[in-house]
């Protein structure tokens, strides 16, 4: 688990939703709903800035611990953060965090962290579109330590946020055969047309 040089990794939008619904269709086998992209989103938002934030394409910030630990084994980085001590006064720290050669393996790896047994119940307020309940059930696990009500409302601020901005992109680029069948479709329009004209 070597430390690697810490890299910024600013996606757009599309690439955020692209790599997400990607990891998201391997993990489940469909594509995610609008309402469980803008939780996702409101987190990514919240935990990166926006993007701006977003390092070595670790999408929630998840924090790389290894060594004898059973968590990551992974590359990490190193990166100045903050946390909230248990009166919530803040602190500044730097503190290992995992690293990803793509962002689509950030992608993956970060749905897979969501979705482990012991992030069950928050998955589900994932799909159910539920960003008050989502900062709850990551409370309960320890996965943030500021005040639930600050995270709370800033994933839902967020994700109406996420929710509109989603909304406003072209529709995710085929895969595949997909690709194939809208090249033959917009040759077939081509030909019809001409045929048309004739």
């Amino acid at each position: 688990m070597p430390e690697v040089q810490k890299r910024k990794t600013v996606p757009t939008i599309r690439e955020w939703r692209d790599a997400i619904s990607a990891a998201w269709k391997a993990r489940t086998g469909r594509r995610p709903s609008l309402d469980a992209l803008s939780v996702l989103f409101a987190q990514w938002s919240l935990e990166t800035g926006r993007g701006e934030a977003m390092w070595c394409h670790n999408f929630g910030g998840i924090k790389g611990y290894g060594g004898t630990s059973r968590h990551w084994r992974g590359d990490y980085c190193m990166l100045p953060t903050f946390e909230y001590d248990a009166k919530g006064k803040r602190y500044n720290i730097v503190d290992r965090f995992r690293s990803y050669p793509t962002m689509r393996a950030g992608a993956d790896d970060y749905l897979a962290f969501l979705g482990r047994d012991s992030y069950r119940s928050a998955w589900a307020r994932i799909e159910a579109g539920d960003p008050r309940g989502f900062a709850r059930e990551l409370k309960v696990r320890n996965y943030y330590t500021a005040p639930e009500s600050d995270y709370a409302a800033g994933l839902s601020a967020r994700a109406k946020e996420g929710l509109e901005a989603i909304k406003k992109l072209p529709p995710e680029a085929a895969v595949g055969g997909g690709v194939v069948l809208v090249g033959l479709l917009v040759g077939a329009g081509w030909w019809l047309r001409a045929r048309r004209a004739a």
